[in-house]
């Protein structure tokens, strides 16, 4: 995804005013995307909480979007 974007995900990285190790990190899943990385993908974070039927171990009804969330220390 980020080598498609610039060439590199270091090219990259430096485009976005992120390290190169951030990207390593994100990639391997040891850190989450931050805003900066988000905004460059032109991503928008969206939580969603879901119900769970408690018998069958599944959502009792439809995902509903509870809204869309950009502040800092969320996942």
């Amino acid at each position: 995804m980020f080598r498609d974007r610039a060439g590199s995900q270091k090219k990259w990285a430096k485009k976005n005013g992120v390290t190169p190790s951030l990207i390593s990190m994100v990639l391997s899943g040891d850190r989450p995307l931050n805003n900066k990385i988000i905004s460059a993908l032109k991503l928008r974070r969206v939580v969603v909480y879901e119900r769970l039927d408690r018998t069958a171990g599944g959502p009792s009804a439809p995902t509903r979007r509870v809204g869309s969330l950009t502040g800092r220390g969320l996942p």
